[in-house]
């Protein structure tokens, strides 16, 4: 028969060090009964607070893919700080990523759907918005729905 050898140290894949995170709508914040919320989860990482911090990060970015707010006219500082010669520099896996695109997306809606209107208020180019978009496939996919909604070709 087979014999099967683990190797030594902590095996992965514990469930106890998953972590799950929800954010409660706010008619549930005053008690009112509600499930629905956006959920992150991490699991994969060999310590609690390692899988905490990832669901955190995944959460944020949901929350700014899926939650749209009214943009001030200009940029916030935090754009201003990442945008350099009309390029955005950040990567997807920086905390800052999700308030990034959360404010691109903002600006996107603000605009009515036009992501060029929406890159010229953020002061880059369109091609840097879409590279930016690309960087988180749910962005993108809103993006493009709307884009269709309107009966516009949907970006690539």
């Amino acid at each position: 028969g087979r014999q099967w050898w683990l190797s030594p140290g902590r095996q992965t894949g514990r469930r106890s060090d998953g972590t799950f995170l929800r954010r409660r709508p706010i008619n549930e914040r005053v008690g009112q009964p509600g499930r629905t919320g956006v959920r992150a989860e991490a699991s994969e990482r060999r310590s609690q607070a390692a899988n905490r911090q990832v669901a955190y990060q995944r959460l944020r970015l949901q929350l700014a893919v899926h939650i749209r707010r009214t943009p001030p006219s200009t940029p916030s500082e935090l754009w201003r700080r990442r945008v350099r010669n009309g390029k955005v520099s950040v990567s997807k896996a920086h905390a800052d990523f999700p308030s990034l695109i959360a404010e691109l997306l903002d600006q996107w809606r603000a605009h009515e759907d036009q992501i060029t209107e929406a890159a010229h208020v953020l002061e880059i180019t369109t091609s840097q918005a879409v590279k930016l978009l690309k960087l988180e496939p749910a962005a993108l996919e809103q993006v493009n729905r709307g884009r269709q909604a309107r009966g516009l070709r949907p970006l690539k």
